[in-house]
């Protein structure tokens, strides 16, 4: 009678912990900045809760969303890559920035967002 070999290899082991290192390796890397992208959507967010927000000129806006960006320590993208437009009393911002994170060695990964808000006056 033969027996059938159950199981897996060294070899085979060793090719899925290596499958599954680099699945954790890149969490690791990627996670903070989808995180950060979390963190820009809320603070667009929070500009549509100021009441004057319509009065202020685009200047203002920017320093209010960099002030937002500092606060919660948000380095990837700046408030001046942000696309303010303004039409019958509502104003939206787009902000549409790309972040690059090393993954291992010289192999990189590029994440790109596009967060918009759109405000309408009260």
């Amino acid at each position: 009678m033969q027996h059938k070999q159950q199981g897996l290899t060294a070899i085979s082991w060793l090719v899925i912990i290596l499958i599954a290192g680099v699945l954790v390796l890149s969490v690791i890397k990627l996670l903070p900045t989808y995180l950060d992208n979390y963190t820009v959507a809320s603070s667009l967010n929070s500009l549509k809760e100021l009441p004057d927000l319509q009065q202020k000129d685009d200047d203002e806006i920017y320093r209010l969303i960099q002030t937002r960006f500092d606060i919660n320590n948000i380095s990837t993208v700046k408030a001046e890559e942000a696309e303010i437009s303004r039409a019958e009393g509502a104003i939206a911002i787009y902000l549409d920035y790309e972040v690059r994170t090393s993954l291992l060695g010289n192999i990189d990964a590029v994440m790109v967002f596009s967060e918009s808000v759109e405000i309408v006056a009260r």
